[in-house]
């Protein structure tokens, strides 16, 4: 069983960290996602989302993460109600540690206005 890299063993859901580490078929995917997660960065600043995960009609898209407090900062639609959804603080771990929720091993970084559009296209303007 491989040694994942620290920023996946923090960010990356346990269900889906024991199905890569146990297969070489995942070596591409870790290793860009271990890239890609370096560059979140770690103010409330950004407009960009780096990492989207997700769970029946639940995304949280992820602008920012404050890695010495375990907190990522992004916009949550939670059961499709995007009358409803909004940017905030989620304990990374409540993610992580959570059986059914998935980090986008595909997602490719894009603004938030967009990403909201993809998802939702009826609700959200496009960019």
């Amino acid at each position: 069983m491989r040694k994942l890299p620290l920023n996946i063993q923090k960010f990356m859901p346990l269900v889906q960290q024991r199905i890569v580490s146990g297969s070489s078929e995942f070596e591409e995917v870790i290793e860009r996602l271990d890239k890609e997660l370096e560059e979140i960065p770690d103010d409330y600043q950004s407009k960009t989302v780096y990492a989207h995960f997700f769970y029946g009609g639940c995304d949280w898209f992820v602008l920012s993460w404050d890695r010495e407090n375990e907190i990522v900062f992004c916009y949550a639609i939670l059961g499709g109600d995007v009358e409803m959804s909004e940017l905030g603080d989620v304990w990374l771990p409540e993610l992580v540690n959570n059986s059914r929720i998935e980090l986008d091993f595909y997602w490719d970084k894009t603004s938030l206005a967009q990403a909201k559009y993809e998802k939702y296209p009826g609700y959200f303007p496009k960019p």
